[in-house]
């Protein structure tokens, strides 16, 4: 099995059978605390068919961050009900793009200085949010590069095994993708030395499975045809691609 769908499979099967029951805002769920799931950020896509995934939308929602986007109109061609989670209808305060791509050149530049540091972080939590509906799930980034592969540690206050991890673990490789195409055009030795992308670590305070969703995850871990039907992961930019808007650009291409 693919190792991204392995991955989640495992999650669902351990959330199923050892998460405590939680209700967040009267929603219960099954919850796990400071989980943790690493994948290979080179196969990132999920492929298994009977949890149905928007490829275009997933595509769209890497572009629209790393474009450092944060308006409703360009993300909702692509999920027109995802406005619901918008304050105001026109912007979402919350966006990764901003401050992911405010950063970006501070990681690049910190990794360009000292290979080993432990200090290329991109923050994303607000201090002190205000009352909202729109309040991002991962509070940080943190690349780092050991044995020439640049790794991403992912730290979430919230993660939704079934909605919204297929989604994050895809985001988060493109980020750090995205991280490790910057660092290259500013860096030769990067080049030279053939960094390539490691693992991400996706740290979630509360990892949770929604309880209207356990009847159909239920349903996948125990039948192994539905484990092993895929659709095709198409997504995934070239890895030929080196210039980093040439590959927004791409994602961007696989959304329409």
């Amino acid at each position: 099995m693919h190792l991204v769908n392995n991955t989640w499979v495992n999650t669902l099967r351990h959330l199923i059978k050892d998460g405590q029951l939680a209700a967040p805002r009267s929603m219960a769920c099954r919850e796990l605390l400071g989980f943790q799931t690493i994948v290979d950020m080179n196969m990132p896509v999920m492929s298994i068919a009977a949890r149905k995934l928007s490829y275009k939308f997933m595509a769209a929602e890497a572009a629209w961050i790393l474009s450092g986007d944060n308006r409703v109109s360009t993300i909702k061609k692509n999920a027109p009900k995802i406005a619901d989670y918008s304050d105001d209808g026109i912007t979402f305060h919350g966006a990764y793009g901003p401050k992911v791509v405010d950063q970006i050149s501070y990681v690049a530049k910190t990794l360009a200085k000292d290979r080993d540091s432990r200090q290329a972080v991109i923050n994303i939590w607000r201090e002190r949010p205000e009352d909202t509906l729109d309040v991002p799930c991962t509070v940080s980034l943190q690349f780092m590069i050991r044995n020439n592969r640049l790794h991403c540690f992912d730290t979430m206050r919230s993660s939704d095994i079934w909605l919204g991890w297929p989604y994050d673990v895809f985001n988060m490789s493109m980020i750090s993708r995205y991280v490790l195409l910057y660092l290259k055009s500013i860096d030769m030795s990067a080049v030279e030395d053939d960094i390539e992308l490691g693992k991400l670590y996706l740290t979630a305070g509360s990892l949770h499975l929604y309880e209207k969703n356990v009847k159909k995850a239920f349903e996948i871990i125990t039948e192994p045809a539905l484990q092993n039907k895929h659709t095709d992961s198409w997504i995934l930019p070239s890895a030929e691609i080196t210039d980093p808007d040439q590959f927004v650009d791409t994602l961007w291409s696989y959304a329409t």
